[in-house]
Parts: structure tokens; C-alpha cells; sequence
């Protein structure tokens, strides 16, 4: 798989990610407790066993993403894919005081 692809699969995969953790389900917490230990593992600790509680689709999604994670290409897709949300994602409580 071409670096291209996996980028272009790793954004597409992050704005339906974002998407959903902007929700309010239990799989949006999920999703958005996963992107938020990938952006910091030490201050979001994430259990990778929460991975069960979500569809399919988005547990793809998750792998999608975090192929892409591994460089630093991502966190600039999804500082941007933040921003760019018609509303903030709902995660306020996970980050503490």
C-alpha cells in the first residue's frame, strides 16, 4: 500500500471519526476517548479492549487512523478536521479541570 493511500485512506477514515465522537453515544465516547489517547496516551489513557464496544466499521476506522497516526502527518489532519467540524466535539469532561 502506497504512503498516498494510506494517508488518503487515514484522512478519510478521520473526518468519520470526528464526525461521530462530535455525538453522543456510547461509541461516540469511545471514539472520542481512542483519538484522544492517540493524541496524548499519557493524559488519556485508553483501554484498547473498548475497541469491542464499537461497530465494525468504526473499528476499521480506528485502524485506518492510527496507521496514518504513526506519523506526523496525522496530527495536523486532525488539528485541521477539528476545526473545521460545524460543531466542537463534546469531550470536554475527559480533559479534567
Amino acid at each position: 500500500m502506497s504512503n498516498d493511500s494510506t494517508e488518503n485512506k487515514g484522512v478519510a477514515a478521520l473526518k468519520r471519526l470526528l464526525t461521530v465522537a462530535s455525538g453522543r453515544t456510547g461509541q461516540c465516547r469511545c471514539v472520542a476517548a481512542f483519538l484522544l489517547g492517540l493524541y496524548d496516551g499519557q493524559r488519556f489513557p485508553f483501554d484498547l479492549t473498548d475497541l469491542c464496544t464499537i461497530d465494525n466499521d468504526l473499528f476499521e476506522d480506528c485502524v485506518r487512523y492510527e496507521k496514518l497516526e504513526r506519523s506526523f502527518v496525522a496530527l495536523n489532519h486532525l488539528a485541521a478536521a477539528s476545526i473545521a467540524l460545524p460543531r466542537p466535539i463534546q469531550v470536554l469532561p475527559l480533559f479534567g479541570s
